[in-house]
């Protein structure tokens, strides 16, 4: 009986996912990376939790704001050299496996050094910064110990791109469930002992333990596919600098020191650590709707650049690749914000008392999670084909837009503006950005249209609990997903939507599913 059930669970995984094929590779890898950083980003999640609830609304607003200074310098450590690696060694690690290790060699190499360098940059800056910038000089020792992450999370970042582009999701998956096993303790520990000063030190610790775990599953995996990561030599590969590396280190060079801008000036308005809590508790729930999808896109963007070549052929692979990474964007979209949104009094709740007013800026940045999950495809198309220049441009747009608003518009509204702001700013780039990659020949225009539908159909169900109370919201929220659901598989390509349900007749026809 056993063996019977064996053989036809394994007649059906490879009826639905050949080995080798765009949806085997696709849902291979996305399980392995799934299943290590849901434990990882769990953990983390639950272990911040806490750390709101123990240290109140005001010192999470310092954690907030000493997390956003952090990862404002990291975009002068990044480089987008993890972007890089995973572009250039998938694309690569076949047929010029050589090359695609003096690339890798290359990227860790640099990482190493700005990370160095700026870390030390932090620290030495971390009591001005403190006293004239963030209208706190409390912070300054929380910063200079924050610092950390600069150093760690850029090595982590480059070490997990490399990964990426060898397709080793499964090692992938390991290092990020050990790490996050490890993180959920060391954080909740160092808050109850020492504060905000023991939270970050949790954080950093943890990204530390996930570094050396990587490096020891890169080693592993480039030796046992024959990617040598060879240094010496490597620096003849420094034109993928310019032509890749550049241009995405401009892009953060955008989009980090903006996002950290708008948080300085929230925190210099009357209450503003109280209302940076609120967005900073609230935006814990912006990467619950970018984790799953966050996965995907590690998976695809390999997928994207083994198939990014100028021909027939791979043009009908790249595609096929994007309508697979918008179906799950949907899919993914549509339920958890429906589901988020109207569970928001809630998850205000866990927070502790002093959260009450988290509901307002919540929606805002579910919306905005969810907008950027169905615009992701649209931007591994940009990345995938290598155009960063014009991922550049893209975040220079949404710059204007994010400043603008906020800082003319809605600064006096707090934590619900600056959510508003973020709303508005990813709605109107990802309509325009839909609009110029289609017509660059870059996506197709069946799935911009179904994008930009999507998008504006997403406004329902992210803001509409608002217009509700607590109990009405509890109350037609079962209704409420199962719309979502229904709504999601109507905006699915009709290829996929045709695509699955034939098969899953075929499935049936055969007995493969009838017959265990």
């Amino acid at each position: 009986m056993i063996a019977s059930l064996q053989s036809w669970v394994s007649d059906f995984r490879t009826a639905l996912f050949p080995a080798g094929s765009l949806r085997g590779r696709f849902v291979k890898g996305t399980f392995w990376v799934l299943l290590g950083t849901a434990v990882s980003q769990g953990m983390q999640l639950g272990a911040t939790v806490l750390v709101a609830r123990w240290i109140g609304k005001s010192e999470y607003g310092e954690l907030g704001i000493v997390t956003s200074t952090v990862g404002m310098f990291g975009v002068f450590v990044g480089l987008g050299l993890g972007l890089t690696a995973t572009k250039y060694v998938s694309e690569l690690r076949q047929e010029e496996p050589v090359r695609a290790g003096r690339i890798a060699a290359l990227t860790l190499g640099i990482a190493l050094v700005s990370g160095s360098m700026v870390t030390l940059a932090l620290i030495l800056l971390s009591p001005w910064l403190a006293s004239h910038t963030l209208a706190s000089p409390r912070v300054a020792t929380p910063l200079a110990i924050g610092s950390g992450l600069l150093f760690f999370g850029e090595l982590n970042g480059v070490q997990s791109g490399i990964l990426s582009g060898l397709e080793a999701f499964v090692a992938i998956a390991g290092a990020s469930l050990w790490a996050g096993l490890c993180s959920f303790p060391i954080i909740v520990i160092a808050t109850y002992l020492w504060g905000l000063k023991g939270a970050v030190s949790g954080l950093v610790l943890s990204a530390a333990i996930n570094c050396i775990l990587n490096n020891v599953a890169l080693r592993r995996e480039a030796g046992n596919i024959g990617v040598p990561l060879s240094l010496p030599g490597s620096w003849k590969e420094k034109a993928v600098l310019w032509k890749f590396s550049v241009p995405a280190f401009l892009a953060s060079a955008v989009v980090t020191p903006t996002t950290w801008i708008c948080n300085t000036m929230l925190v210099n308005q009357p209450n503003g650590y109280a209302e940076m809590g609120l967005f900073s508790a609230a935006n814990q729930w912006r990467n619950v709707v970018l984790f799953l999808p966050g996965i995907i896109s590690r998976v695809l963007l390999p997928i994207l650049s083994s198939h990014s070549r100028e021909s027939a052929d791979e043009a009908s692979h790249f595609s096929n690749a994007l309508e697979v990474g918008f179906s799950a964007a949907v899919a993914i979209a549509f339920p958890l914000i429906a589901l988020l949104s109207f569970a928001s009094p809630l998850i205000a709740a866990a927070y502790g008392k002093d959260f009450g007013g988290m509901t307002g800026p919540l929606s805002g940045v579910l919306y905005t999670g969810g907008v950027m999950v169905l615009g992701a495809p649209g931007g591994l198309a940009i990345q995938a084909k290598a155009a960063m220049w014009l991922g550049l441009a893209v975040n220079l747009i949404w710059a204007g837009l994010m400043l603008g608003s906020f800082r003319f518009f809605l600064l006096s509204r707090g934590a619900w503006g600056l959510s508003t702001a973020s709303a508005f700013s990813a709605l109107s780039l990802t309509l325009l950005v839909l609009w110029y990659v289609s017509k660059a020949g870059y996506y197709p225009w069946r799935l911009a249209s179904r994008t930009s539908l999507a998008c504006i159909v997403l406004l329902v169900f992210a803001f509409g609990p608002l217009y509700l109370s607590p109990a009405l919201r509890v109350a037609v929220s079962p209704a409420v997903w199962a719309v979502s659901l229904v709504a999601a598989w109507i905006l699915l390509p009709e290829r996929v939507s045709r695509v699955a349900g034939r098969e899953a007749a075929s499935l049936l026809h055969r007995g493969v599913v009838r017959n265990p």
